[in-house]
């Protein structure tokens, strides 16, 4: 868990540092993107990157040369962990373990968080790309294994274009042999990809509708009247095999050399959110989305224990379109993690909270 965060020039940040409790804290201020700035701060050393931003200097505020961050945990083995990012005069980027600089891949892995933030409402009314990643970023804090796949898997991706882009240069036998070895490797990572997609989510199928009725206070209704909850995989296979991938490659294979490009696309896979055995983006309102969100990284979240001993709970905005009732609900099932709130108001009950107020120069209380 994380004990105290301290922030340089991260986005419109320029020096802040916050001591957290090891329970709940609430993080007020109307300025929205200081809030928001500070817990994607935080889920940085959760995923390694950016978030919101395709590049991580794109982080580091407009009129500085660098960011830095810092965190200290509640921890004797790893007592804190640091990140500078440098914009100018070149771009260098330095990850630091107790004091020693050390590499990305001793880096990562050393903390995990589960990040609610208003665009994951996205998951499901947007994209399949937004239900993609929130899978795959799932599965790479919790199986190493996984990361090795998917990485492997486009770099081996963007070889077979390449190989196809130069199919005028060489012979029609040398080419098709070529892609042989390369279908190959294609068809052992995806396979173990998508098996890994369809595991999580029968185990977030599992756990979310739990979430769902706590945060609405569905316990007093019957049995009978709870909504119908499913998630299922759509992906482009009868069955996942690695011979029903290279059949699939090996029917496209004339076209993939007409156009250049690999035209079998198992990366654009879906995952659907069912409610009552309709697709929720068609009919289910506002309020509705967002609860099941909720209730989405509420499932995440406890899927994460199964492998991380303490993990930190990011929800930004939370209260916004929730009632008094329903804003008690989530406190009270926040209480068993370290969770960091951010909102305008709460008009709940504050007790066992840490309250930060953020003001222009820094902030008060806490």
């Amino acid at each position: 868990m994380i004990k105290k965060i301290s922030i340089k020039n991260y986005r419109n940040i320029k020096n802040i540092e916050l001591n957290f409790s090891e329970k709940e804290n609430l993080i007020l201020w109307k300025n929205w993107h200081w809030k928001t700035s500070i817990l994607e701060a935080v889920y940085f050393l959760s995923v390694w990157r950016a978030y919101r931003s395709h590049s991580w200097d794109e982080v580091v505020n407009f009129n500085e040369d660098f960011s830095s961050i810092d965190w200290e945990f509640f921890s004797e083995k790893i007592k804190n962990l640091s990140v500078f990012l440098q914009k100018k005069p070149r771009k260098k980027i330095k990850f630091t373990i107790n004091n020693s600089e050390e590499k990305l891949l001793d880096f990562i892995w050393n903390f995990s968080s589960v990040y609610f933030s208003p665009d994951d409402l996205k998951i499901i009314k947007d994209w399949p790309s937004f239900r993609r990643n929130f899978l795959d970023s799932l599965l790479v804090k919790i199986n190493k294994d996984f990361l090795f796949n998917l990485t492997n898997y486009w770099k081996i991706l963007k070889q077979r274009n390449g190989i196809l882009k130069k199919y005028w240069e060489s012979s029609r036998f040398e080419i098709l042999e070529i892609l042989k070895i390369f279908d190959e490797k294609l068809a052992d990572f995806w396979t173990k990809i998508q098996l890994e997609r369809q595991k999580i989510l029968e185990k977030i199928s599992e756990k979310i509708l739990f979430f769902y009725k706590k945060i609405s206070s569905w316990w007093w209704k019957k049995i009978s009247e709870w909504k119908n909850f499913t998630l299922k995989y759509l992906h482009w296979l009868e069955k996942i095999s690695q011979e029903n991938f290279l059949e699939k490659l090996n029917l496209r294979i004339e076209r993939d050399l007409i156009l250049w490009y690999t035209s079998v696309w198992p990366h654009r896979d879906d995952i659907e959110f069912f409610l009552d055995e309709k697709i929720m983006k068609d009919f289910a309102s506002q309020w509705e989305i967002r609860t099941w969100i909720l209730a989405l990284k509420y499932a995440e979240i406890e899927i994460l224990k199964e492998e991380w001993k303490e993990i930190t709970l990011l929800l930004d905005d939370v209260f916004s379109e929730l009632d008094a009732d329903r804003q008690a609900s989530l406190v009270d099932l926040s209480k068993k993690y370290q969770t960091i709130f951010t909102s305008v108001h709460y008009s709940g009950d504050l007790e066992d909270v840490k309250v930060f107020e953020l003001v222009e120069w820094g902030f008060v209380g806490g």
